[in-house]
């Protein structure tokens, strides 16, 4: 899995790989793997084996994603360590994995389906708050905004503009407002008003 390149760039790179012998093509699923060789190596340069086994069981656990769908890939294992933060190698793993998306994806928890892409940030997104009524989602991204999303349509309906990358937002109950932080220290406090259907 490459991040940050176009699929021809990909597919370059991988054959590049396999052309050294540094990988070995596997024409089935259109994949490479490192051989065993590598594997033995990135496993002996990770000091910390509690991190590697939680993220080869958060990738082996979201294989079955993966493989129908590799833009997954992110949102999968970001969501599988999200609970092993304490881990400092979970943790910098995540935060590589996150600098590189910009899309956040809305799915049914029910049926597993992705109902929508969401995209119009130009940097990585940094956190996501869900409005308590779960029709509007809120995301802080490196691109030093704050969007304002509705679920239903994918539609931004409001774009804020902090001073430094907006690391972290939230969402009240009541009342409703947006509470964010950015890169600079400042926090910001948004109300969030209901539509009016009048």
């Amino acid at each position: 899995m490459l991040w940050n390149v176009s699929e021809e760039e990909a597919r370059r790179i991988s054959r590049n790989f396999v052309d050294r012998s540094l990988a070995q093509s596997d024409s089935a699923t259109e994949s490479i793997r490192l051989h065993d060789l590598q594997l033995d190596y990135v496993r002996a340069r990770e000091s910390d084996k509690e991190a590697l086994d939680l993220i080869h069981d958060a990738m082996r656990l979201s294989s079955h994603v993966i493989a129908r769908d590799p833009g997954q890939f992110a949102s999968q294992i970001v969501g599988r360590l999200l609970f092993y933060q304490d881990v400092p190698a979970a943790e910098e793993f995540t935060k590589r994995i996150v600098k590189g998306t910009h899309a956040l994806k809305v799915w049914d928890l029910g049926s597993g389906r992705e109902l929508r892409t969401l995209t119009g940030h130009t940097d990585s997104v940094n956190a996501v708050g869900v409005t308590p009524d779960e029709q509007r989602a809120v995301s802080a991204s490196s691109d030093q905004t704050l969007k304002v999303w509705e679920l239903e349509t994918g539609r931004v309906v409001a774009t804020f503009t902090c001073d430094g990358a907006a690391l972290c937002c939230a969402v009240s109950v009541a009342p409703e407002l947006i509470i964010a932080g950015d890169a600079v220290g400042h926090v910001r406090f948004l109300r969030l008003e209901q539509p009016n259907l009048d």
